[in-house]
């Protein structure tokens, strides 16, 4: 169908930077895209009016070691740093009519061996109406290194995701061990849509040289509104491989 003159398109209100990855050539830095969830769905199937969710979810996993060469001795000593960052980008949608309502969502990070959590966003976001807005906004200047490890130079990393949500409430937190993303229709008693996206970036840190991969944890979990069967249905787990091997 054409779209007649008097129409307005509508427009996107997402608005995406991703600066993460450094110029080509650009020594100890590593990043792969993974399918954590891929149609996953959780709920059970055997109730006759049962809750269904079908979850999909990538993570885009970027691995630098900045400050100091992390194949001469002394990294730590001499400031080294090496940064994970993982980028979410996914999406939840309830798949039956008679359930499309729910309380809560979480999506929690758990950090690998050595590895500290030191930033996840977005945080929380600014309500007008019934509609909040959310920024991830991520920037660093990074000491990293180009020419295998013998001449350094500065990496302007910076990451932005600014976008919308209409009758659901995101709020973000970290602490020593993990991240986490909550997400809660408010007002509670709101029209819901099925379908809804996820957003999030977290950075970790550490100055170990550990194994050559650190494996995250990425853990998905839905909570049915008035659902008080075994919480087992409504829970996923998966393995996040991060390639660290820069020696």
């Amino acid at each position: 169908m054409q779209r007649s003159e008097c129409e307005t398109p509508v427009s996107d209100p997402r608005v995406y930077i991703n600066a993460l990855r450094p110029p080509i050539g650009t020594s100890f830095f590593i990043s792969k895209d993974t399918l954590v969830f891929d149609n996953v769905v959780l709920g059970n199937p055997k109730a006759l009016r049962g809750f269904l969710m079908d979850v999909n979810i990538s993570v885009q996993a970027y691995s630098y070691a900045s400050g100091a060469n992390p194949r001469e001795p002394g990294f730590a000593e001499k400031g080294g740093v090496i940064h994970v960052i993982l980028v979410l980008d996914g999406d939840m949608e309830v798949k039956n009519n008679d359930a499309v309502r729910w309380d809560s969502v979480d999506v929690e990070i758990t950090a690998a061996d050595g590895f500290r959590p030191s930033l996840h966003q977005p945080a929380t976001g600014d309500k007008e109406g019934g509609t909040w807005t959310y920024d991830i906004h991520y920037e660093e200047m990074l000491p990293m290194f180009k020419n295998m490890g013998n001449e350094p130079f500065n990496f302007h990393a910076k990451f932005q995701d600014t976008y919308k949500r209409v009758n659901i409430e995101e709020k973000g937190s970290w602490n020593t061990s993990s991240c986490k993303i909550r997400l809660q229709p408010n007002p509670q008693s709101a029209a819901m849509e099925k379908t809804h996206k996820i957003h999030a970036l977290s950075v970790f840190r550490t100055t170990s040289l550990l194994d050559r991969v650190a494996r995250f944890n990425v853990k998905f979990h839905v909570r049915p509104a008035g659902v008080t069967d075994d919480e087992r249905y409504y829970v996923t787990n998966k393995a996040l491989d991060v390639s660290v091997g820069f020696t």
